[in-house]
């Protein structure tokens, strides 16, 4: 069972606990980078959580369902996703880059990384 979506406070709210118990461990930055995935870039103390897209966000971006937004970075058509541990989540910035860039094929390693 899933839970609701956080609110950007609720999320800056967890951040400030999680960086505040786990002082900056990688660890307290998955779990805080998956709570904001709907937020923008957010700084907590020295650590700067960066927005995260789920393959369902990726999937309305683009008009299409997931399991064409798994093909497509699969085969190289856009960029990558981040893994962290068993979720995959990707960049907000790199996918709105992509987009209005006019999804051209991911071919260099910033892209496909």
């Amino acid at each position: 069972m899933s839970s609701p979506p956080m609110s950007v406070e609720s999320a800056a709210g967890l951040a400030a606990g999680v960086a505040t118990t786990a002082a900056g461990s990688t660890a307290a930055a998955s779990v805080v980078s998956t709570a904001t995935m709907a937020a923008e870039n957010v700084a907590v103390g020295s650590v700067v959580v960066t927005a995260m897209l789920t393959v369902q966000d990726v999937a309305k971006l683009l008009n299409c369902s997931t399991r064409s937004v798994y093909r497509l970075s699969d085969s190289g058509r856009m960029p990558r996703p981040v893994k962290l541990g068993a979720l995959v989540r990707w960049p907000k910035a790199v996918v709105e880059n992509w987009i209005g860039l006019g999804c051209p094929r991911a071919k260099n390693k910033e892209m496909s990384r």
